[in-house]
């Protein structure tokens, strides 16, 4: 059984890693967001629920808060874990606007996972959706927008996710290029590597360094980030990219969570001008499904 457990484990991690090493040069990105914890089955499948709870999320980020360009990202994300099928499902959806180009993307998630040791778990997952990209430029007389592009394009996603009570790491891979039809508004393919780890001082105290790599086939980044909990309700922490140093604080009250992140820029959006970045996010856990929890300490990872 072990042997069948490993031998899936890496069967699971090589199929993932050789969709990594190819990549196409097409459209924009996906939003960068700066609480990618509290967005994770977005950018991953396999991030379903550990737990036997409902979670909700919804991130509203404002970057370059100001310029008559800048980007804006709405996102929901809610998923449910269902015991009996050893599986987790989720809906995402996400609206952006990018300077002269607005996407609407709406995709289903399902992971099954399968239990490694007494409290570690391999979560493998698939995402299938719509992607609508429209790109206007100008407006006509009457003021409204002249649509230059607009296309809807299937969208797939794969990805796994191994966990346990100290810690995570996934691998996804995002915009897989397989279209129905080929078209002009097709997505970058993303690849995603992800690791957190949560180290408790004390029964109150927790300290959960992390990082997340982004990259959309021609331009990597990488957040480096560290986040402090306190009794599961207060958290505070800061991130560290190429482009930008955030800060970020959260709290739980009973079933609802806050957070909220600033961007200061760095590097060349300094240079030019550019301001800052808001993005807060609202999260909401509930049981609408009796079942079995997994891990009996899962519920201490905070949801931003």
């Amino acid at each position: 059984m072990l042997y069948y457990v490993k031998n899936t484990l890496f069967k699971c991690l090589v199929v993932v890693a050789l969709l990594t090493t190819t990549g196409m040069i097409r459209g924009q990105n996906d939003p960068q967001l700066t609480q990618f914890a509290a967005n994770k089955l977005f950018f991953n499948p396999a991030a379903t629920s550990v737990d036997d709870l409902l979670h909700i999320s919804l991130t509203d980020r404002e970057q370059w808060m100001g310029f008559s360009n800048g980007y804006r990202t709405l996102m929901l994300n809610a998923t449910q874990y269902l015991a009996d099928y050893r599986s987790g499902v989720g809906v995402s959806v996400m609206s952006s606007k990018q300077n002269v180009e607005n996407n609407l993307n709406f995709k289903l998630s399902y992971a099954y996972h399968l239990q490694v040791q007494e409290s570690s778990f391999l979560a493998m997952g698939l995402s299938l959706g719509m992607l609508n990209t429209s790109i206007t430029n100008g407006t006509k007389p009457d003021g409204s927008l002249i649509n230059v592009k607009n296309a809807w394009n299937d969208d797939i996603g794969l990805g796994v996710e191994f966990y346990t009570p100290e810690f995570f790491v996934g691998v996804s891979v995002t915009h897989l290029p397989l279209y129905i039809a080929e078209n002009e508004a097709q997505k970058n393919m993303h690849i995603y590597y992800y690791f957190s780890y949560f180290y408790e001082i004390n029964q109150n105290w927790m300290i959960i360094p992390g990082f997340v790599v982004r990259n959309p086939s021609f331009i990597t980044n990488f957040d480096a980030n560290l986040r402090i909990s306190y009794s599961d309700r207060f958290l505070l922490g800061a991130s560290v990219r190429r482009d930008a140093f955030a800060i970020l604080a959260g709290v739980s009250i009973g079933p609802i969570t806050v957070g909220y992140s600033y961007d200061f820029n760095t590097g060349f959006m300094k240079s030019a001008g550019a301001p800052g970045s808001h993005e807060i996010t609202l999260g909401i856990r509930t049981q609408i499904i009796r079942g079995q929890t997994r891990l009996d300490r899962m519920d201490i990872h905070p949801d931003i």
